[in-house]
């Protein structure tokens, strides 16, 4: 137990120096980023919009649980099929925070493969998917939709880290929107990884301290195609994100796996995971999953082949000592320093949620009026219900709400109209009806 406390501090203080840095560059992103012209761009039905939407999506920090209500708006704003499934194939794998972290944690080759094999992928990915997609828009019919792009909501570009928030205004005063970047970094994307972080601290730790090197060698799981398969059965179905992917595949790495079949994790791990899948079949159909899914893990083994490939026949450097010092070395004291604050914000962040429920728990009791209940479809986690929560909770004429991502609704209580509410759930990333 002790051993295991040890390697899960020191993964914790390692990966949250290298995420402060990278959600400092989520916060520059956010503050000059123009998202007006990505709406339009991305509405387009071209090969064309499907690479804009990789380059818009690889340094996106967002994972499978974010970016499907951010694919889906897109959909549903003029976006071919080809398009969307390209935004959901690279956006998950990466980001800046993630770049920064697999730079930090695995070194050079990782940090730069790693986006390169999601843009790649997501492009072709996509292209293969719109080719039999049969109801794909004609030009004709994204053009008639061409004025919705003016309508853009929050969730535009997929950075809606918690689904809600806000565009940055660039009228305001530059100290209100550097207030309101600082807040989105620092507070909405934490909030949206603290969980997927911790759960992949814990198994990230318990595969170091527990899992035997010799049983991967007796299984012969140490590369090749079986090892990547694995990793593949590992994990598409894991709720994980692109950052707390990586200490995973480090531990992998350490205990003999080959890079290649940890990039299949790295890979399909924050790809997608069961919830996102029912969403996606829902809105896509599940013909069009189901190729989705399939093309994705194909990439993922071609790129874990040819990383291995390259470093066996090409010399491509993977520093193996580096990663064992990120488990192994002392930490430095500014480390724990920001490691501190890094706790702190993940605290603030997960007691945020717990207090958005409480309190409407209590106010369920003082209610005055009848609930009414709409169909809000596009949550995948309890992240996404307690975020709608607290926006529609925010809204004064709204006593009480009470979301259920498990059963895809909403109960509204106060004096309020379908419109506003539609609105509200619109402006999250979600698409609503009514009960």
């Amino acid at each position: 137990m002790i051993k295991f406390l040890e390697i899960f501090l020191i993964l914790f203080i390692d990966m949250a120096y290298y995420l402060m840095l990278g959600l400092t560059l989520v916060g520059i992103f956010n503050l000059f980023v123009n998202r007006e012209l990505i709406a339009r761009q991305l509405g387009k039905n071209s090969f064309w919009s499907s690479v804009k939407a990789c380059a818009l999506g690889v340094p996106l920090p967002l994972c499978s649980c974010a970016v499907v209500p951010t694919g889906l708006y897109l959909k549903d704003k003029g976006a071919s099929t080809a398009t969307t499934t390209a935004f959901l194939i690279s956006t998950p794998q990466t980001g800046v925070d993630s770049i920064v972290a697999t730079y930090g944690m695995m070194g050079a080759t990782f940090a730069w493969f790693r986006p390169i094999a999601a843009f790649v992928s997501g492009v072709l990915g996509g292209f293969i998917v719109g080719l039999f997609d049969k109801n794909n828009k004609s030009a004709e019919d994204i053009d008639i939709e061409e004025h919705h792009h003016n309508e853009v909501d929050d969730c535009t570009t997929g950075t809606c880290s918690n689904h809600n928030h806000k565009e940055v205004n660039k009228t305001e005063p530059f100290r209100k929107r550097l207030a309101n970047t600082m807040h989105y970094a620092y507070v909405e994307t934490i909030g949206e990884i603290a969980v997927h972080f911790l759960i992949g601290l814990v198994i990230a730790t318990l595969i170091t301290v527990f899992l035997p090197t010799e049983l991967i060698e007796r299984a012969n799981l140490n590369s090749g195609l079986l090892a990547m398969l694995l990793m593949i059965v590992i994990g598409l179905p894991m709720y994980i994100c692109s950052t707390a992917s990586i200490p995973i595949a480090v531990s992998f790495i350490l205990k003999g796996i080959s890079p290649g079949a940890a990039f299949v994790f790295l890979f399909m791990g924050p790809f997608t995971n069961a919830a996102s899948l029912a969403i996606l079949a829902k809105k896509l159909g599940k013909k069009i999953v189901a190729l989705y899914v399939s093309v994705s893990a194909v990439f993922a083994v071609l790129f874990g082949l040819l990383l291995d490939f390259m470093i066996n026949k090409l010399a491509l450097k993977i520093d193996i000592a580096q990663m064992k010092e990120h488990i192994h070395d002392e930490v430095t004291t500014f480390e724990i320093i920001v490691a501190v604050v890094f706790a702190l914000l993940l605290i603030y962040s997960l007691g945020g949620n717990l207090m958005n429920k409480f309190k409407a728990k209590k106010a369920s009791k003082n209610v005055t009026s009848t609930g009414k209940t709409y169909n809000v479809y596009g949550m995948t986690c309890n992240g996404c219900s307690s975020r709608l929560q607290a926006l529609l909770l925010k809204n004064e004429n709204i006593e009480n709400a009470v979301v259920d991502h498990e059963n895809n609704n909403a109960t509204i209580y106060g004096d309020v109209s379908d419109e506003v509410v539609k609105t509200i759930v619109e402006n999250a990333g979600f698409s609503m009806t009514e009960e």
